[in-house]
């Protein structure tokens, strides 16, 4: 699965081994969790909220604990690269704890 964490404080995408073929929750719980022991040596971090909650209900849905005018750029940026890469262009939505909602369309070029 191609997930997308920060190097330098800019996105960057990696490969990350799985058995079989991610669903779409699946890769997008493993970016809410955060780089892995070997990702974190390497130098990666990443600006999503590590409890954050992801759901799908007719909708793919990442819910943020904190407001989402409150969450950096970079963190949209990863959850939309990575909702892209696993094939569900334009089909995310993420939601602050201000009840505040976006949905998230493809991914910035760098």
């Amino acid at each position: 699965m191609t997930l997308y964490f920060l190097l330098d404080g800019r996105i960057y995408p990696i490969t990350r081994a799985t058995p079989g073929v991610a669903s779409p929750e699946s890769t997008l719980r493993a970016v809410v969790s955060g780089p892995n022991d070997e990702e974190r040596r390497r130098g990666l971090d990443s600006a999503v909220p590590r409890s954050s909650k992801v759901a799908y209900n007719d909708q793919l849905t990442v819910f943020l604990p904190v407001p989402l005018a409150d969450l950096p750029k970079t963190a949209l940026d990863q959850l939309s690269c990575t909702t892209v890469t696993s094939g569900l262009w334009g089909n995310l939505r993420v939601v602050g704890t201000d009840a505040a909602t976006s949905d998230l369309v493809g991914c910035p070029t760098f």
